[in-house]
């Protein structure tokens, strides 16, 4: 019988190569030099491409919320009602007696309800030449 060490012959129930016992077992991928910097190099890539999205992302959201406040302000505006007094200055036809008359006009899409206008009377006497 030959001795269980001998090389000629493979003994069952043993493992061909011998089992190496390590608490962490070496994972990393076999590499070239240099590879470790191409990926560092992405890396830095992509975080400043990610970078520059969030700040674009960022911008376009500020930017439409900007655009929905001028929609709603022109829509404020524009169903306002604007009412503009006009004034006409007369006189009668023997000319002595001058007439002020007034015309409230709706200048605005919406009708105007409830008009209160409050009488400002302001007189200014200019002298003849």
């Amino acid at each position: 019988m030959e001795a269980e060490g001998d090389s000629d012959h493979i003994i069952v129930g043993r493992p061909a190569v011998p089992y190496q016992h390590s608490a962490m077992p070496d994972t990393t991928p076999n590499q070239p030099k240099g590879s470790q910097n191409r990926r560092d190099a992405y890396d830095k890539a992509n975080t400043y491409i990610l970078a520059a999205t969030l700040i674009a992302a960022g911008c376009a959201a500020g930017f439409t919320g900007w655009q929905a406040w001028i929609a709603r302000d022109q829509e404020h505006r524009t169903l306002r009602a604007y009412v503009v007094v006009k004034t006409k200055l007369t006189t009668s036809r023997d000319g002595t007696t001058p007439y002020v008359e007034f015309t409230a006009e709706n200048m605005g899409l919406t009708p105007v309800y409830d008009l209160f206008l409050p009488p400002k009377l302001s007189l200014r006497v200019a002298e003849r030449s």
